[in-house]
């Protein structure tokens, strides 16, 4: 399968981010505070931060799930 090397998302310079602006990887999580999964790749996203500082940039989007995965 083909995938596209860059998606642009309307208003991401808007989002909050972590890491350079100019990071030649660009990474948005679509996250919920509440979710247990989340968390977990909360977790690894760190673990990649950490080791490449200058070349990856996170950009973070709120979005909460419902009632039933957040009991």
């Amino acid at each position: 399968t083909n995938y596209p090397d860059r998606y642009e998302f309307e208003g991401m310079a808007d989002l909050p981010r972590k890491g350079p602006a100019d990071a030649p990887i660009q990474i948005v999580e679509i996250s919920d505070f509440q979710c247990p999964f989340c968390a977990r790749l909360r977790l690894s996203l760190e673990e990649v931060m950490a080791e490449y500082p200058d070349q990856v940039a996170i950009y973070f989007v709120n979005y909460p799930l419902s009632n039933q995965c957040n009991p």
